[in-house]
């Protein structure tokens, strides 16, 4: 199987491939997670952008 070389650059300019934002968006669910577990309120939770 050949590529054409748009897997590529698809891994070097879109979100799918942004292991940092990713790692974020989970940490804000586990963060969110805890926050009901320990029965405390909703609280708006900001994912920066890593770029």
């Amino acid at each position: 199987m050949q590529l054409n070389g748009q897997g590529e650059q698809n891994r070097l300019s879109k979100p799918l491939f942004d292991t940092k934002l990713f790692t974020g968006h989970i940490e804000a669910y586990v963060a969110m997670y805890q926050r009901a577990q320990s029965g405390l309120a909703r609280e708006t939770i900001v994912v920066p952008d890593q770029g």
